[in-house]
């Protein structure tokens, strides 16, 4: 049987061109040296250089060149006390970096290379590391967020491939896009994690839901799968939880009733389904709650009527039943009620009349029945009213304010 030589990196050929010269000159230098250059490159076009041999894969796959590279190029230490000694390093050799700065300034690139392969070095501006996360090899990753990402309090926004309808196009059904890198969830102090429209696809780690600092919470318009894990109820700062229009499936948990700090919750357009958690009605800080388009069923809990902060109430499309609360008017902030689209049944409750501050009414395309109450057109703030589609359902009646004063003013005439 061969043995196997252990294996050590030959001479690397390091060809410079120069501009307007017929002259290239070929430079052999030591890997050591060629490896020191290397981890001057930014963290991007250095990952292209892969190709160029075996030696400078397993280089610039190693955790401490990556380490090297990240602090050559600039990014901060979350403990400025780790690798003291790679960053001494570095600053010994700045007026290296100078003179390959000024060999380099009147060529058009670097070529690098060996007899295998030839890459080009564009020397162009430094990409988001937010973006790298996801490109990178999980060497690259692991080092990021143990050593760079600790203090990181911000994560997005990343450009992946955007589709703009996710959930009708034939791009949906294919494994292509970005997957939400596990490492993610290494960056304990994070407060905004904005991924919103980046072509995710697949489940995101459920470790995710355990970043507690989080107050911001964007994973909207992708194509994510899978279930809400009960562990996001430990999302006890989080404001904003957006994950609308992706295909999130299964029931929504009654854990969401312990983020007392939610303002808006936008989970429209999923594949939801089960009862809307009656724990909902803890959120007294609630200002937007939009469930529409999904497969939620069972009544609309009363709990719900309790959020006296919310202005936007949106459970439109879905298979709702039963009969609307008596308790809705308490709901004395609400702009926007759609309920249209549901198998909702019974009479709209008088209580509606009372949402004095209410604009859009659409309760549309369900079973409701019974005369509408004169009372919600008198909301002297309403300008849309839907009501189609309910065979049973009365006629609607505006009454103008002015009007209504003139009657008064001719029964009080007419008493005298």
């Amino acid at each position: 049987m061969a043995r196997h030589e252990p294996f050590s990196p030959r001479p690397f050929q390091l060809k410079l061109i120069m501009r307007n010269s017929p002259v290239v000159p070929e430079v052999v230098l030591p890997f050591a040296l060629v490896r020191r250059i290397l981890s001057y490159i930014h963290p991007r076009p250095v990952h292209r250089l892969r190709l160029c041999s075996r030696a400078v894969n397993e280089c610039i796959l190693d955790k401490e060149f990556a380490i090297e590279c990240l602090i050559n190029n600039g990014v901060s230490l979350s403990d400025p006390q780790d690798f003291s000694d790679v960053r001494d390093s570095a600053s010994s050799l700045s007026s290296l970096r100078l003179e390959l700065d000024r060999i380099v300034e009147q060529m058009s690139g670097v070529t690098v290379g060996n007899r295998r392969s030839m890459v080009m070095l564009p020397r162009g501006s430094p990409s988001e590391y937010d973006e790298l996360m996801f490109l990178w090899p999980d060497t690259w990753r692991d080092v990021f967020a143990t050593h760079f990402g600790a203090s990181k309090s911000s994560f997005g926004k990343v450009i992946g491939p955007r589709v703009n309808n996710v959930r009708n196009s034939s791009i949906s059904k294919k494994h292509t896009g970005l997957r939400v890198p596990r490492q993610i969830a290494d960056f304990k102090n994070l407060i905004r994690l904005d991924l919103g429209m980046c072509g995710i696809f697949g489940q995101i780690p459920e470790s995710i839901f355990q970043l507690t600092h989080l107050e911001f919470l964007d994973l909207g318009r992708n194509r994510i799968d899978g279930s809400i894990p009960s562990s996001i109820g430990m999302l006890g700062n989080l404001r904003v939880l957006d994950l609308q229009n992706n295909n999130f499936s299964g029931d929504i948990p009654a854990a969401i009733g312990n983020l007392s700090n939610l303002v808006h919750i936008l989970m429209n357009e999923n594949e939801f389904s089960g009862s809307i958690p009656q724990e909902i009605g803890k959120l007294q800080k609630l200002v937007t709650l939009n469930l529409s388009k999904n497969k939620l069923s069972g009544r609309i809990p009363d709990e719900i009527c309790d959020l006296a902060n919310l202005t936007q109430l949106v459970l439109s499309d879905n298979k709702l039943t039963g009969v609307l609360p008596q308790s809705i008017g308490r709901l004395h902030r609400l702009r926007r009620l759609y309920l249209n689209k549901n198998k909702l049944t019974g009479e709209i409750p008088e209580s509606v009349g009372r949402l004095v501050e209410l604009r859009q009414f659409v309760c549309s395309n369900n079973n409701l029945s019974g005369a509408i109450p004169v009372a919600v057109g008198r909301l002297r703030h309403l300008e849309m009213v839907d009501t189609h589609g309910n065979a049973q359902l009365g006629e609607w009646v505006w009454e103008d304010e002015e009007d209504e004063e003139q009657e008064e003013e001719n029964g009080e005439k007419d008493n005298s």
